[in-house]
């Protein structure tokens, strides 16, 4: 069989050529640019194309893509060392009929070229592709939106294909340029703005529903109804600055309001208190049983009153702006008899039922050292009542209206902020890529050169130096497993890694994880044991419940000693009135320290790291289980004593 291979690292790519050559036995070419791949393809004939990703002048998802729109129909191997489940999407959209992610197993890799090679590849159709009623048929260059043809020249075409195959992604004005206008100079900046403008009128005029947005300050794309990566971030910061100004809003006019308030009020009491000491001092002058002279109640005029009151209750003054309240106050007043001079706030409704808002100041009188009697002495406040009630409406119609300019303010500086987060966001996924690469393919060429080494020297070896190469192959394949699971224990911290949701049988899930881990476990002469309900439905991910289920597994027969029994338990059960799926690992092993326990889903933690070691553990299959478990909003307890075993109980929503 006729294999074309590019590989940009040379050393690994000189060591999968070989492989393939003295192992599968196949004609073998091998290039180190995708543009060389694209030459040898159009010139010669192969059975199955094997591209990396990442290759100077031309990458493998470009060039397969190429490939399939000039119609090539030869079988095509994405060998790459990204990982991610958007990445591996990708591949096989680009039109690449497999995909195996570096380090490999070199048997896997010549049974995947075996199964290409019995395909029939049928010559390539038409290329068309359709999202939201807009039919776009790349061979024919025509597209249609809703059943009705739109004629579009072909640049306006080739920007509405970038944009659909982008969907949801943001593009920049300078992406654009690049995509669209390529290397062609004398290229306004503006020239993206103009057939944008021209696209839009023509896809979105048919129909109201706008399918072509523009974002201020950060480009173009085709509207994705799916859930946006940092929409509820958005929201969440855009509520919370919008609030925290509200806040800050209320706080000034509450304070302000208090303020004014407290300064006109404290300025009334001064004057009041003023006003009954000179009261009091003019009483001291006239003897017990004499009328004050008319004059000394000259002041009392307008909104002021006051009334001198007998020992034994008898009116001796009264002098008021509105005698109808007379009897109101003196009702109120009788009994007050303070020694210094006390104000009081009283609210008095009159003969006509209307309120009276008054502040009364009382002070006894004494004449040689006898008490004369009390003098009253008060003033309406109506008026300031009424102002202040005015400016409260004023200011909460204030707020009002200043609720608006925070939300508007809010959204701006959601705005601001999120454009480092979403920066740092692109940087890291960027980095998690590159990491991914640049890991996994030394870790590669350190598996596929030891096998090799193997196939071909491997009898011409002393019995010490093969078992070292035997061990060697362990801890390369140890550390290519760890490898990845570092890279996953980084994606779920940055946010990248996400989880596909679907319904399946975990019974028969159950059932296909105890017959991996058996042969495992008879090395051991463990035995295992497996109580499922039938038929239990999941909505979950498949992948990711299936990796839980082995984590604990495993972990469990490392840490049993021989003899021992390993018993799994699958049930549904009711928690908190929720339907919950229950899963039990019950082992005989050696238990854990309860000083452990609250540190066992750590990563790298431990506790018997020798152990650890021996048995091939890294500290990081627990913290994996546990970001499975709390991402689909599930729980894990652990039960353990030292010797005699450990119980791992985790109970997830079955919908």
């Amino acid at each position: 069989m006729r294999v074309l291979l590019a590989e940009d690292q040379l050393l690994l790519g000189k060591i999968i050529a070989h492989m393939l050559e003295e192992k599968g036995g196949h004609d073998v070419t091998w290039v180190t640019n995708g543009q060389e791949a694209y030459n040898l393809i159009i010139d010669s004939y192969y059975d199955v194309l094997v591209l990396d990703w990442m290759m100077p002048q031309k990458d493998g998802v470009t060039l397969c893509k190429e490939l399939r729109e000039q119609g090539y129909s030869g079988a095509i191997l994405m060998l790459t060392a990204k990982d991610t489940l958007e990445e591996r999407i990708e591949g096989l959209d680009a039109g690449a009929d497999d995909y195996l992610v570096k380090p490999f197993e070199s048997d896997e890799l010549l049974a995947r070229l075996r199964a290409l090679s019995r395909r029939n590849f049928a010559p390539i159709q038409e290329d068309i592709i359709e999202v939201k009623g807009i039919r776009m048929n790349r061979s024919k260059q025509s597209i249609t939106r809703d059943g009705e043809e739109i004629q579009l020249t072909g640049r306006e075409f080739a920007l509405l294909d970038l944009l659909v195959r982008n969907q949801g992604t943001v593009l920049t004005r300078d992406l654009i340029l690049d995509r669209i206008w390529g290397g062609e100079m004398e290229v306004a900046s503006n020239s993206v703005d103009v057939y944008i403008t021209l696209l839009r009128k023509k896809i979105d005029a048919p129909s109201q529903k706008t399918l072509i947005r523009s974002i201020r300050g950060w480009g173009t794309s085709l509207k994705n109804h799916n859930r946006e990566l940092f929409r509820g971030t958005r929201k969440r910061l855009t509520i919370i600055n919008s609030v925290m100004l509200m806040v800050f809003l209320l706080l000034f006019i509450i304070g302000t309001f208090g303020l004014l308030f407290s300064i006109f009020y404290n300025e009334q009491k001064l004057e009041l208190k003023a006003l009954t000491q000179q009261e009091v001092e003019e009483s001291q002058t006239v003897a017990p049983g004499e009328t004050k002279p008319d004059h000394a109640n000259s002041a009392n005029q307008g909104m002021y009153f006051n009334y001198f009151l007998k020992e034994n209750g008898v009116l001796l003054v009264g002098d008021e702006f509105a005698p109808d309240m007379r009897e109101a106050i003196i009702g109120y007043a009788k009994g007050w008899k303070p020694n210094i001079v006390e104000i009081k706030y009283k609210t008095i409704v009159n003969q006509q039922k209307s309120e009276l808002h008054v502040l009364i100041a009382a002070q006894n009188v004494y004449h040689d050292g006898h008490l004369m009697g009390t003098v009253y002495f008060g003033k309406d406040v109506s008026y300031l009542w009424s102002m202040f009630q005015w400016l409260l409406v004023v200011l909460l119609g204030m707020s009002v209206l200043f609720l608006g300019v925070a939300i508007m303010t809010g959204q701006f500086l959601t705005r601001r902020a999120m454009k480092p987060i979403l920066r740092s966001y692109e940087l890291q996924r960027d980095f998690l890529a590159d990491a991914s690469h640049e890991l996994r393919t030394p870790i590669s060429i350190l598996k596929s050169g030891l096998e090799v080494i193997g196939m071909e020297d491997g009898d011409k070896l002393s019995a010490f130096s093969q078992e070292l190469l035997q061990d060697l192959q362990k801890e390369a394949k140890s550390a290519a497993k760890m490898v990845g699971d570092l890279l996953l224990l980084a994606r779920t911290d940055s946010g990248v890694q996400e989880i596909s949701m679907e319904t399946f049988d975990f019974s028969v899930m159950a059932g296909q994880v105890i017959r991996l881990i058996q042969g495992f476990a008879q090395s051991r002469q463990i035995r295992l044991h497996l109580h499922v309900q039938d038929s239990i439905m999941l909505h979950a991910d498949q992948e990711r419940i299936k990796q839980l289920l082995y984590i604990l597994l495993d972990n469990a027969v490392k840490y049993t000693l021989e003899q021992g029994e390993i018993t799994l338990t699958v049930k549904t059960t009711t928690v908190d009135y929720k339907p919950k799926l229950c899963i039990m690992v019950k082992d005989t092993g050696i238990g854990i320290e309860s000083d452990d326990l609250s540190q066992i889903f750590h990563r790298f933690y431990r506790a018997d790291k020798n152990r650890s070691r021996q048995s091939g553990g890294t500290g990081l299959g627990l913290s994996i289980a546990k970001w499975i478990i709390d991402a689909h909003r599930g729980t894990i307890h652990v039960e353990s004593v030292s010797g005699v075993g450990s119980t791992f109980t985790v109970f997830l929503p079955i919908k």
